[in-house]
């Protein structure tokens, strides 16, 4: 851009989306569509493969899987909403969150009682892999990776940065999460499907909750006004 009356302006821009950008942005990602739930029961499958494979493969799984089901941006509307006194844009992202990840956890119990039916995989793999057991006692420092990528993941739509949202993706647990449940379910390990979802309500705590900071911060200090509708 070349506008010398205006230079100095465009040299002191700063890397901020305004209101309607963000909405815009998550409505795209985080409404729920067809597409939308196929590809939350698509990472749903990927990452039950995931839960029962070698930890080379599952690492794999749990990247892929975590990439491409959109299960943050309905999320980070919660707050989005909140903040700016939406309700409608709030209560799209909590619909989209109740039914995608219950979608996804659907995925996964189907695709863990396939894998038990044709053998390539038992219970016991399951409830004994080190991804799993992680899952029911996550530790200090894996909380506070959490913690982490859930401030990222916001601070990255509020600065529009959403082509590099994939980090704060992977290292949030929502997606083995939400899969580990389903296929906990699915063999009636209750006791396991309870803990695990304990730790996928923290990881969707810490995303709403930072997310309440942080816009409420931007919108006092930065914006400093209402969306125009």
């Amino acid at each position: 851009m070349n506008d010398p009356e205006n230079q100095q302006a465009i040299d002191h821009d700063i890397d901020e989306a305004i209101w309607e950008e963000m909405e815009t942005g998550l409505r795209h990602n985080g409404r729920l569509t067809s597409n939308y739930l196929m590809l939350m029961a698509l990472g749903g499958i990927i990452a039950a493969v995931g839960l029962v494979s070698p930890v080379h493969h599952q690492v794999i799984a749990f990247v892929a899987a975590s990439i491409i089901a959109p299960g943050l941006e309905p999320l980070a509307k919660l707050p989005l909403g909140i903040v700016l006194r939406r309700a409608d844009v709030a209560w799209v992202g909590a619909k989209a969150s109740l039914v995608g990840y219950a979608v996804l956890a659907l995925a996964a119990a189907v695709t863990f009682r396939l894998l038990l039916a044709f053998g390539e995989a038992d219970p016991a793999t399951f409830l004994e892999h080190e991804a799993t057991v992680s899952l029911m006692n996550p530790t200090l420092k894996e909380l506070m990776v959490s913690l982490a990528a859930a401030a990222a993941s916001i601070l990255m739509y509020l600065a529009y940065r959403r082509n590099v949202i994939a980090g704060p993706l992977i290292a949030l647990i929502l997606i083995p999460a939400a899969s580990a449940v389903g296929m906990s379910v699915a063999i009636g390990e209750w006791t396991h499907a309870g803990q695990i979802a304990k730790r996928l309500g923290i990881d969707m705590a810490m995303v709403v909750g930072t997310g309440l900071v942080l816009i409420y911060a931007k919108q006092k200090l930065v914006h400093k006004r209402e969306p125009l509708r």
